[in-house]
């Protein structure tokens, strides 16, 4: 039970640490205004693999506001269809997209909690992910993509290793295969 405890303090302060964040303009990358510009794209009804941004010329404000932040607007989007689902859900909202990618990355460290209780390591490991200033900036500052891609990455992992009261390999290999595949059509 302490166990458990120690994950949910490390893992809550870990949530604080990005709400911090989640206000602030990305610093380490302008990426963000791509996804914002292919959701809402897509929300439209427009295949952002279609036409670059600089090709089209914005019918909602929304867009007209996002195109001049958009770095390499000559170039059609590069984002996998998982990446382009999360996108979509964000809306078009800045706040939005950093919440998913914040509850995403809260997703790994539940995952790597998880992988540490199953490998018998304290719980106190997480703290090198769930406070390390990349992590938590690139999530919450940034908002990059990278998160989904770990998440599903880990989630992998965690059907690799499997348990000792699983029942069946064969699901724990269908489901890390199915994992690993998300995680290649995010990133």
């Amino acid at each position: 039970q302490v166990y458990w405890i120690n994950g949910i303090f490390i893992i809550g302060t870990a949530l604080l640490i990005r709400l911090v964040f989640v206000a602030q303009m990305p610093e380490l990358s302008d990426d963000i205004f791509r996804y914002l510009w292919d959701g809402l794209q897509l929300r439209l009804g427009h295949n952002p693999y279609a036409y670059p941004p600089a090709a089209l010329t914005p019918a909602r404000d929304s867009l007209a506001e996002l195109q001049p932040l958009i770095n390499h607007p000559e170039l059609v989007t590069i984002y996998p269809p998982v990446a382009q689902f999360i996108f979509f859900l964000a809306a078009g909202s800045l706040a939005g997209l950093k919440g998913i990618f914040i509850l995403l990355d809260l997703g790994n460290c539940v995952l790597i909690l998880l992988l540490l209780k199953r490998l018998r390591r304290h719980p106190a490991w997480l703290c090198l992910y769930a406070w390390h200033p990349l992590a938590v900036l690139e999530s919450s500052a940034s908002g990059h993509v990278d998160v989904a891609a770990v998440f599903f990455i880990l989630l992998a992992i965690y059907f690799a290793i499997g348990s000792e009261t699983e029942k069946s390999e064969r699901v724990s290999g269908l489901g890390a295969g199915a994992a690993l595949g998300l995680a290649i059509m995010t990133k």
